[in-house]
């Protein structure tokens, strides 16, 4: 009985063991988009969602309204796209300072339409 009890202690922790190893080796795809493309994609996707959910919706922006023309314009694909996300989102550091940027750049752009609207007025 205290045998059973000591093996399945020791199985567990083996097992907890070898899965914290696993996790600490995050294995970078082969096709990795680097950072500096990933802000310039997540950039343009978050534009895109801001440009869909506006009430002043063009039609001339409907041909680069979805995610087809992010695949063509950075010569990437759905697999890559996917693959790369998940990586840099295992990789905290590096996913926030992506994001950090990406806003940066969001909160520019922001900055340059209010005083372009300013000047305007």
């Amino acid at each position: 009985m205290i045998n059973s009890k000591i093996i399945s202690i020791l199985l567990y922790l083996t097992l907890f063991i070898h899965s914290c190893g696993q996790r600490n080796k995050i294995e970078k795809p082969q096709s990795l988009i680097s950072t500096e493309k990933m802000e310039l994609i997540l950039y343009d996707l978050s534009v895109m969602n801001g440009l869909r959910s506006s009430q002043g919706r063009k039609e001339i922006f409907e041909p680069i309204m979805n995610v087809t023309y992010i695949y063509k314009k950075y010569k990437i694909d759905s697999a890559q796209l996917a693959a790369s996300d998940s990586y840099y989102a295992k990789n905290p550091l590096q996913y926030h300072r992506i994001h950090r940027n990406v806003e940066k750049r969001l909160n520019a752009t922001i900055d340059s339409l209010n005083k372009s609207k300013e000047n305007k007025n």
